[in-house]
């Protein structure tokens, strides 16, 4: 199921101020679809209907990171992952309340949850990795003290095993 049709559109939308705006990592685009920060939460706005889709919430306070996990990484495994959750729209985001969560955000749910940060967390990013017979997504943050989390997530949205929360 799409949630954004894509077709291209050329456009101006004005959105309402954002205290997260003092950073560059709170706006990403994936197939049409438009992720900000809008304080402790994000919003999803499809850009070819000019339309809100959604509101992810789960973070306590300011979203500091945000970062899609860009699904056409994995094309040659397209179907493959056409019934696993790597397949949708994943989000991942970092706050000030120490959390990383990585987002569904087709279905505007939470994959996956962890606070191994002790301080704010500044950024975030993602991506796929492709093996003969498997696709992984590996999540990677860093906090105001110089302390980097990594993990890898399944197509299925699960910690691999082996690969949990890796502490630099």
């Amino acid at each position: 199921q799409q949630i954004c049709h894509c077709r291209p559109v050329s456009w101006a939308l004005a959105i309402p101020c954002s205290p997260n705006w003092f950073s560059s990592n709170v706006l990403d685009a994936c197939e049409g679809l438009i992720a900000f920060a809008t304080k402790n939460s994000i919003s999803l706005l499809c850009s070819h209907q000019r339309v809100l889709v959604g509101n992810l919430q789960g973070h306590s306070n300011r979203v500091n990171a945000i970062a899609f996990l860009h699904r056409y990484c994995a094309h040659p495994f397209t179907p493959l992952l056409e019934s696993h959750k790597l397949h949708q729209f994943v989000l991942c985001s970092a706050s000030v309340d120490k959390t990383v969560r990585v987002w569904d955000g087709t279905h505007l749910t939470t994959l996956h949850k962890h606070k191994q940060h002790k301080s704010e967390i500044s950024c975030i990013d993602a991506m796929c990795t492709h093996t003969d017979s498997d696709i992984t997504a590996t999540v990677v943050s860093g906090d105001a003290e110089g302390i980097i989390v990594r993990f890898v997530l399944n197509v299925s949205g699960a910690l691999v095993n082996g690969q949990e929360h890796v502490i630099f």
